[in-house]
């Protein structure tokens, strides 16, 4: 007998076989697709967790800045609780200084001595201790409620000169009645 060769013929690939082959290279592009999304996803993720620490950085920073400067606005606001209450204290001694010192003569009282009429006039006696009686004299200038006030436009020049005198200013002679208004307020 004789053999026969037999070319076998390449088959055309079934319709079954050609489904197959589409859906796995429909599933290979898929995967492909998504393994790229992935990486873009996992590049997107990276940068944002970059700018997270940047930005927890920064709220660091500022929350430190922001104790700082409430810690200096706490020692601010103690200095200047203590230079209100210096300047209070100043104002009160200013006052007191501006205001005019009292004159010896006006308004003290000064004991005198009373002798009694009947006491006896020869010296060999002796006379019993006069009593002391203490006798107010009135004062020789008492200043009204303008004197208190301090001065202004109606005075004249002869009493804001006075005034000068009593609170001690110099020059207060060569100077105008504005003058000595301006020195003496």
């Amino acid at each position: 007998m004789a053999k026969k060769t037999v070319a076998k013929k390449k088959q055309a690939p079934s319709k079954a076989a050609k489904k197959d082959t589409a859906k796995k290279d429909a599933v290979k592009k898929q995967k492909d697709a998504a393994s790229a999304r992935e990486a873009q996803l996992k590049a997107v993720a990276k940068k944002l967790e970059g700018r997270i620490k940047k930005l927890e950085a920064a709220v660091a920073s500022a929350e430190a800045k922001a104790a700082k400067w409430m810690k200096r606005a706490k020692k601010d606001r103690a200095e200047a609780a203590a230079s209100s209450s210096k300047v209070s204290k100043l104002e009160k001694k200013l006052a007191k200084a501006q205001q005019p010192a009292p004159k010896a003569s006006v308004g003290v009282s000064r004991p005198t001595l009373a002798v009694a009429p009947d006491a006896p006039a020869q010296p060999d006696e002796v006379a019993p201790a006069a009593e002391v009686v203490e006798v107010e004299t009135p004062a020789e200038s008492t200043p009204g409620p303008a004197a208190k006030a301090g001065p202004d436009d109606s005075w004249t020049v002869t009493a804001l000169r006075a005034e000068a005198r009593t609170r001690g200013l110099a020059g207060y002679s060569r100077k105008s009645k504005a003058e000595l208004l301006a020195a003496l307020t």
